[in-house]
């Protein structure tokens, strides 16, 4: 495990945003058999904050621009 955590302390945010996105794909299946019960109360806030005008979608691919922007910022 320790070389993992060295190598990924070498690699830049982009190589990093890469290993991330994998893992997430990678586990993804084992968590939609385990959704937390907050979550159900979560999105149905969501989703009323949205219908009320309150607060609105983003997409995934502006999301990782934004979280990409944020992380090469500092």
């Amino acid at each position: 495990m320790a070389q993992f955590i060295e190598a990924i302390n070498k690699m830049n945010v982009a190589e990093r945003m890469q290993v991330l996105e994998y893992l997430c794909t990678a586990l993804s299946p084992h968590f939609a058999e385990s959704t937390p019960s907050w979550h159900a109360e979560e999105l149905r806030r969501t989703e009323e904050a949205v219908a009320a005008g309150e607060d609105e979608f983003m997409s995934l691919e502006e999301s990782k621009r934004l979280f990409a922007e944020q992380a090469y910022a500092r």
